[in-house]
């Protein structure tokens, strides 16, 4: 009979991630490795940061109205609160909040 070799300890197990889409199912093995740096908590937004995008809404508004009358309802006004959207979001990211974040804020409330 032979000795028994000491226990050496194991290896942590692979990660396996199981994501559901409208076209099935996605799987996704990821090797172990060094966990993720902590993110630092994200920053309050200053009375700049806040008015902003409410500026920017305003005035793209203004000038879609200027540039095409009444006609800005047929689609230009969906580009100007579209863009002022996206200008919001990059406030937010700005301010050290993640994309996971802003998006459970916008349809969550």
């Amino acid at each position: 009979m032979e000795p028994r070799s000491p226990e050496r300890p194991r290896p942590r197990p692979e990660t396996l991630t199981l994501a559901w889409a409208s076209g099935g199912m996605s799987v996704s093995i990821s090797p172990p490795g060094p966990a993720a740096p902590a993110r630092p908590p994200p920053r309050e937004p200053s009375l700049a940061d806040a008015l902003a995008p409410v500026v920017v809404l305003i005035g793209l508004l203004v000038l879609t109205i200027v540039l095409f009358g009444t006609a800005a309802a047929d689609g230009p006004l969906q580009v100007a609160l579209f863009m002022s959207a996206t200008f919001a979001g990059i406030i937010a990211y700005k301010n050290g909040y993640i994309a996971v974040a802003i998006e459970e804020a916008a349809v969550g409330g």
